[in-house]
């Protein structure tokens, strides 16, 4: 073995040894967990304004959103617990110049759409995460299909409910009227 390949493994050696040791201690679990939503809040981010750049009619439409493929693939993999980071997420890429209600809504079916999923996910595919079989990939389109509805639904009774509702949120009052 050359010197480059015994050193990475001690590295790695390493590494295990103080991930272990750091899951044994109480803090360190909450230090671990604490790094883990950030991270994937991170993820989501640069992957939402990758998508974000993707989209049309003036950053309105985006035909692919693959924020949604991260967050159901680490929702499923890493474990619902995670989902403040999605929100983390949803929340950094919002549009803060509609209404609050409207970003609220949006960020709470976005993240409810991808939990959603990831539990039907887990349920059919049996808690097999390598869809080696061709039910487990027709799961993930399944779950991929639900995410979408339940994703479309709420992001349009978010968005209706700032011109039902104008009095909830201050910015959708007519100009002239007092």
């Amino acid at each position: 073995m050359s010197w480059v390949v015994i050193a990475a493994e001690q590295r790695r050696h390493t590494f295990r040894e103080r991930l272990v040791a750091l899951r044994s201690r109480r803090r360190g679990d909450v230090a671990l967990y604490g790094s883990s939503v950030a991270l994937v809040a991170v993820a989501y981010y640069l992957v939402g304004r990758l998508g974000l750049e993707l989209a049309y009619l003036d950053g309105a439409v985006a035909a692919l959103w693959p924020p949604a493929g991260l967050g159901l693939a680490v929702l499923f993999l890493y474990g619902i617990r995670l989902w403040p980071g999605i929100v983390i997420g949803d929340l950094l890429l919002a549009d803060f110049s509609t209404p609050p209600g409207t970003v609220l809504g949006q960020t709470v079916g976005n993240t409810l759409a991808l939990v959603a999923a990831a539990l039907l996910l887990r349920r059919l595919a049996g808690g097999r995460g390598n869809l080696e079989h061709t039910v487990d990939v027709l799961a993930l389109v399944m779950s991929a299909a639900v995410a979408a509805l339940v994703s479309r639904r709420n992001s349009h009774a978010a968005t209706t409910s700032a011109t039902v509702f104008p009095t909830v949120c201050a910015s959708t009052v007519p100009s002239g009227v007092e």
